[in-house]
């Protein structure tokens, strides 16, 4: 962790191996995954681990949200899982909240919008949750990709890579458009 202002070091964290994910903070606490196949939650100020969680697969992205003391943090791994976790801070655990088997590895941030996550797999599905359940809304298949969903308008974009832009609505996953011109 590096000092905003003049770059120095604060402190540092091993895993073992590479972290390739951005992490999250929530609060003092930093959210990040490994190729370890865990991910940690550490304090923000020192560096010192709170908790670590096994995936089993390379947890390449994660994101959070705050809430009342509490973050949850959402994440996909290269074995085909999802999670929801979900931590009350100045505690020293977490709650699995639920977990999901899409058998494709996950290496998208996730997105969050209203009441829902979104995130697509390697074999090209776009999927929207809900985030409090984990049940699942809608999934389309949009061909290859390995970007993340961004929301824009109360709309779900993702870039595929050889299919070009889809834009579904954000609540019913209904196709709203796809533009195929970027690919000439």
């Amino acid at each position: 962790c590096l000092d905003a202002e003049t770059s120095m070091l604060l402190w540092s964290f091993n895993t073992g191996k590479s972290i390739v994910a951005t992490g999250s903070l929530e609060d003092k606490y930093v959210f990040f995954g490994s190729e370890d196949g865990y991910v940690y939650c550490l304090d923000g100020s020192t560096g010192q681990i709170v908790w670590k969680f096994y995936t089993g697969g390379i947890v390449s992205s994660i994101t959070s949200t705050l809430k009342s003391k509490k973050a949850e943090i959402f994440f996909g791994t290269s074995n085909g899982k999802f999670y929801c976790l979900s931590y009350k801070f100045d505690s020293d655990d977490f709650e699995l909240k639920w977990e999901k088997d899409y058998e494709h590895p996950i290496d998208c941030t996730p997105v969050i919008h209203s009441e829902f996550i979104y995130f697509s797999t390697t074999n090209g599905n776009l999927y929207c949750l809900e985030k409090g359940s984990g049940d699942e809304v809608w999934n389309r298949e949009i061909g290859d990709t390995r970007s993340s969903p961004t929301i824009i308008d109360n709309k779900v974009v993702i870039q595929t890579l050889y299919d070009g832009i889809f834009c579904f609505g954000y609540r019913e996953g209904m196709r709203l458009w796809q533009n195929k011109s970027i690919y000439g």
